[in-house]
């Protein structure tokens, strides 16, 4: 889901917002926080200026005036009854709602993730332990290795020289698992040699340019 830009409201101060604000703002969204009070983290993100911050304690009477214009609102407040009318609002609004304790309640869940890089991992376990979720999302993140890294690098790398050269998918396919069975790579990308790996791609890209004249 696309939030860049996007006016998000978040609705409580505690942890769980907490991580919350911070995939929000990953994501390039304009991040505003009601409570009448906030945790550490959450006042020095407002200090750096990432997020705005309102201290008033939210009702159903004055909830409405901050949802204007608002994409997306979170809900992780002590109160259950309070967090499900103020999603009953705002779904009366057109708002995409993320209530913390209700999953089957809201538009939308929040996976536990990481970036690795250019890779993204998230994982849920829909709503049912957030605990566990982030506990597998730490077991994955130290699975993926530099090794990785390097052979998305040089995946993509490749893809992009043959683009124009192997018209047919199944032919690009074949090529790019090939890659992965290329002596000269292993040993370049195990010895974390990039440029290396990449002028190899570039002789066999030119292998192939040969044969088809």
């Amino acid at each position: 889901m696309n939030i860049k830009n996007k006016k998000i409201l978040v609705i409580g101060g505690g942890k769980v917002s907490e991580r919350r604000i911070k995939k929000f703002i990953d994501g390039g969204g304009k991040v505003t926080i009601i409570s009448e009070s906030f945790t550490q983290i959450i006042k020095d993100l407002h200090k750096e200026d990432k997020i705005n911050l309102i201290y008033e304690k939210v009702t159903e009477k004055n909830i409405e005036k901050w949802l204007k214009d608002t994409y997306l609102i979170s809900i992780a407040t002590d109160d259950f009854e309070l967090n499900q009318r103020i999603a009953d609002i705002a779904k009366s609004m057109g708002i995409l709602v993320n209530i913390a304790q209700k999953y089957q309640m809201s538009d939308i869940i929040i996976p536990a993730h990481f970036q690795k890089d250019d890779i993204l991992i998230a994982v849920s376990t829909k709503g049912k332990s957030p605990r566990l979720a982030r506990q597998l999302k730490n077991k994955i993140h130290d699975l993926i290795s530099d090794e990785d890294i390097l052979w998305l690098k040089v995946q993509n790398y490749a893809r992009n020289k043959i683009l124009t050269i192997l018209k047919n998918q199944n032919e690009r396919e074949d090529f790019l698992k090939n890659l992965e069975k290329n002596k000269n790579l292993k040993t370049f990308i195990s010895k974390n040699k990039l440029d290396e790996a990449l002028e190899e791609v570039n002789r066999l890209v030119s292998k192939i340019i040969k044969e088809k004249k």
